[in-house]
């Protein structure tokens, strides 16, 4: 049946073809797995990166409330002398490149004896310059903020407030981290903050996409507060429980 040369070069070009068939498909598959292994890496490193900056970020933005409860403590229990205020608070902020403002409030009923409002909050302007608000008259008493983190530092040294859209002066989604400002009875007369403008941070992990069909999940699990899902369109999502995400457990 192979007995004429033309038969044997069928037959051979046939072998030859399904040999190097085999060989490419083995070839596609090894690449598409390195190809897998290499976006997975890619993946992981993105994420490592992404939480060694929050993690930075957050280390400092709880040095910087320390700092702040430790000024404010001074002044409460020494001669309240508001130069100190006004000087100490907005050089805090000028050493924090990662905090957009915050500053020293106290309640009223500690502090004045007309229950007058004292604070000193520190921003940062336009062009990136570190000002002290001076005109500004901000009722902090009502401020979601302030009481979330008034009533969590009575469990824990430094508190996070969940996350939140600012619309009276940086109109930027933010967390505030605070700690408590004691007087020499250890009685809480008020608090200090820092606060953190997560967008940029939001915008990273919403375009985080290693294949067309990845989505991601951002939120705060200890406070059960989604920030960010950019699965479908789960916008009602934002701002709710992760219980309330089907998909999530």
């Amino acid at each position: 049946m192979f007995n004429t040369i033309k038969s044997r070069i069928i037959v051979l070009t046939i072998s030859i073809m399904l040999i190097l068939s085999v060989i490419l498909t083995a070839v596609t598959f090894i690449n598409f797995k390195n190809a897998k292994g290499l976006m997975q890496d890619s993946c992981d490193f993105t994420i490592t990166t992404l939480v060694e900056k929050i993690n930075k970020e957050i280390i400092s933005l709880e040095r910087s409330v320390i700092d702040l409860s430790l000024i404010g403590e001074i002044y409460y229990n020494a001669n309240r002398n508001e130069k100190i205020l006004k000087y100490a608070v907005p050089e805090v902020f000028k050493s924090n490149k990662y905090s957009i403002g915050g500053g020293i409030w106290f309640d009223p009923k500690y502090i004045k004896a007309d229950n007058r409002l004292l604070d000193a909050y520190a921003y940062t302007d336009a062009d990136k310059k570190i000002k002290l608000d001076e005109k500004y008259q901000y009722d902090y008493l009502i401020q979601n903020w302030y009481n979330e983190i008034l009533s969590k530092t009575k469990t824990s040294p430094i508190a996070w407030s969940t996350p939140y859209y600012e619309s009276e002066g940086s109109n930027t989604l933010m967390v505030t981290a605070g700690s408590a400002i004691y007087d020499s009875n250890l009685q809480v007369v008020g608090v200090s903050t820092a606060d953190w403008q997560i967008d940029a941070i939001v915008n990273t992990v919403s375009n985080m996409r290693p294949t067309p069909n990845s989505f991601a999940l951002f939120a705060d699990k200890a406070n059960d507060y989604v920030i960010l899902s950019t699965y479908g369109n789960e916008t009602s999502h934002l701002g709710s429980s992760l219980k309330e995400i089907g998909w999530y457990k």
